[in-house]
């Protein structure tokens, strides 16, 4: 049995957590699951890295296994955020994380999940760290040597601890 949720837009109703996990979707005109790797998630969404993704509002349905899960999770959701290849016009205020960095990829919202696999998922979810946003990188001055050693500078990029 499927339970309806109410989404509400803006505002974010749980944390999104670092993931790497293989999911079967199912999206507009497909005839059959295509496998896709989705790289954070919440009991509310999720963010797929796919090189095409579906139309904005396109219907999709999933099937995913969750981390720390034994049991597949079915969930049918509408794409809500899309970034194309190369895609810099989008603004990155409105991006999860992951699409601020060059892979593209789509977000799905959860409209209806099988019922009591939200409670699931918040379980498997817990302890598992929130993603963190990418940085662009960053190269090291031509001809740098760390001090004396003649070995390379390799800069590291904080954004958030």
């Amino acid at each position: 049995m499927l339970e309806t949720v109410e989404v509400l837009s803006g505002a974010r109703r749980a944390l999104r957590r670092a993931v790497d996990i293989e999911c079967q979707v199912i999206g507009p005109d497909a005839r059959a699951p295509t496998a896709m790797r989705a790289t954070n998630l919440s009991p509310f969404g999720v963010w797929i890295e796919v090189d095409e993704p579906f139309a904005l509002g396109a219907p999709v349905v999933l099937t995913f296994v969750p981390p720390h899960g034994a049991e597949p999770m079915y969930a049918c959701g509408e794409v809500r955020r899309t970034l194309a290849p190369g895609d810099a016009s989008a603004p990155a205020a409105v991006l999860p994380p992951r699409a601020r960095s060059p892979r593209a990829g789509m977000g799905i919202a959860f409209e209806q999940v099988e019922s009591g696999a939200r409670q699931v998922l918040e379980r498997c979810l817990s302890g598992l760290p929130p993603e963190l946003p990418h940085a662009p990188p960053v190269a090291a001055p031509e001809g740098a040597t760390l001090t004396g050693l003649g070995l390379p500078i390799e800069v590291v990029w904080v954004d958030e601890l």
